[in-house]
């Protein structure tokens, strides 16, 4: 189940939406589904159908968008808040005029470096060190690098290979050693090679 922390956001409550209907006898997942073939949750279902109710509740001049005419995706995240309350966020695609009034959902990421100055900020300091990462792959010191890695785990497979094949051969010279030391020694000799051979 996944616990959500909203202190991020600018107002929490605006975000979270608490199921209509009970739902204590529906147990809460244990790990997320996989995204492109699953039976959903039994409480991901509830909270899509009282998310397509409230939709069905929106004024007349939203619902009657070139948007929403064109087909939009909505989403449900099934969530506990702080206070461990079970409850839901909902999101959709793109923009819809005027539907951020009327229902709870998540914020529009499309818009948030305009309205929140700390993903402005947070947005830039991921900006730098990715620009860093690109001009530190692409010095001259790096590739140099890059060079004495791939030279040296050739020379390493090569030693590798070299060392498998020669113990491979001692191995041979051993055993062919037992074979003949069995038919031409006598007991306490040819224990003794093995003893040297072992």
């Amino acid at each position: 189940m996944l616990t959500a922390n909203f202190t991020a956001m600018s107002n929490p409550a605006s975000c979270f939406t608490v199921f209509d209907e009970n739902v204590d006898s529906l147990a809460l997942p244990e790990q997320f589904t996989f995204p492109f073939y699953y039976k959903p949750h039994p409480l991901a279902v509830v909270a899509a159908q009282q998310l397509q109710q409230q939709l069905k509740k929106l004024d007349k001049a939203i619902l009657d968008t070139d948007d929403i005419d064109a087909g939009k995706m909505f989403g449900v995240l099934v969530v506990q808040n702080q206070a461990q309350q079970l409850g839901f966020i909902s999101a959709y695609s793109g923009q819809i005029a005027g539907i951020d009034e009327q229902l709870n959902f998540a914020p529009n990421v499309a818009l948030k470096h305009i309205d929140d100055a700390v993903f402005s900020q947070q947005s830039q300091i991921i900006n730098a060190i990715n620009a860093q990462i690109t001009a530190l792959e692409n010095s001259e010191d790096y590739q140099a690098i890059e060079q004495q890695l791939a030279t040296a785990r050739k020379n390493y497979e090569q030693q590798l290979v070299a060392k498998q094949q020669a113990m491979q051969v001692t191995r041979k010279q051993r055993k062919e050693q037992r074979q003949t030391g069995q038919e031409q020694l006598n007991a306490d000799d040819f224990e003794q090679l093995n003893l040297r051979s072992a």
